[in-house]
């Protein structure tokens, strides 16, 4: 099918827009924004912990009235993330509204561009309209709560370790190490969550460009590289298969759980929809597989 298609494509039988733009700037600056608070929160909590910190069996051996440090973590870690977490994720929105604005200002001339080469100069996106103010809406949330998640579960895990370490009498020296190991595994987590948003924002984003200008069908193209996914649920395979937008019954399998969807849609994928413009005497036939092939249509 695909040796067909690629026959068809050097017959003129259909046009495929070039590669959108990688927005590299939007991607590191939301990592690099985030990182900052997300290092700033845990100095702040790791040296007031510090501050309080002592072990169980050193507190049971105080002398009587002292006040329960136990207490003293207990109080403070609640407040980290209470109080302090919503002040956190209120920076952060602020963060991810930049970040899509980023990525929207980047998007926009990227696809203007291809899809005026598709298209011819006529072509104008409309990047204003309800259904892309939508989608922005629903990045900007889901972000947000990508964040708050990866925050509380950093929280978490400081909170274990604190715990563990007062009632196994570890020292704070011995603690400290533990909870720089959460500030890297943080900055992990947010790298991961900010390169694969700039990939499904740029996605939402070529969706909604192709839809304003009325295509129907789109080439599944993955990053080339020794890093796409192979097998049950990969994407190498997928590379050049054409399909067609709203047609979700018959989009392919894109994790090993069976799921169905587009480029971009699972977790840290790379692979992009490029627009196909059919020529005038060809048409799309549907294949048994959900793909579609380019033919000469009937005189």
């Amino acid at each position: 099918m695909q040796k067909q298609n690629a026959r068809a494509r050097a017959a003129g039988g259909f046009k495929v827009m070039d590669d959108i733009a990688k927005n590299k700037h939007a991607d590191g600056y939301y990592r690099k924004a985030i990182e900052a608070e997300t290092e700033k929160m845990l100095s702040a909590l790791f040296a007031s912990l510090e501050d309080v910190y002592t072990t169980v069996r050193m507190e049971n051996a105080a002398p009587q009235g002292k006040k329960p440090t136990v207490r003293n973590v207990e109080k403070l870690i609640a407040w980290y993330k209470g109080e302090y977490l919503g002040r956190f994720l209120r920076n952060a929105e602020k963060i991810v509204q930049k970040f899509i604005r980023l990525v929207k200002r980047g998007a926009k001339s990227s696809l203007a561009r291809v899809m005026r080469e598709m298209y011819g100069d006529s072509f104008t996106l409309n990047f204003d309209s309800k259904e892309v103010e939508e989608t922005i809406r629903l990045i900007i949330r889901r972000n947000v709560g990508l964040i708050q998640n990866t925050t509380l579960q950093t929280l978490n895990n400081v909170e274990n370790i604190v715990y563990d370490g007062m009632t196994t009498g570890q020292r704070w020296e011995t603690i400290a190490k533990d909870l720089k190991t959460q500030t890297h595994i943080a900055k992990d987590r947010i790298k991961r969550i900010a390169r694969d948003q700039t990939a499904k924002a740029n996605a939402a984003f070529n969706e909604q460009a192709q839809a304003a200008a009325g295509v129907k069908f789109f080439m599944w193209s993955t990053a080339h590289d020794e890093r796409v996914s192979t097998g049950k649920g990969g994407h190498k395979q997928l590379d050049g298969k054409i399909y067609k937008w709203g047609d979700s019954e018959h989009y392919p399998v894109i994790d090993a759980y069976g799921h169905r969807g587009l480029p971009a849609e699972r977790p840290n994928c790379r692979c992009i929809a490029r627009s196909i413009l059919v020529a005038p005497d060809y048409e799309a036939k549907r294949l048994d597989d959900g793909s579609y092939e380019i033919i000469k249509g009937r005189i």
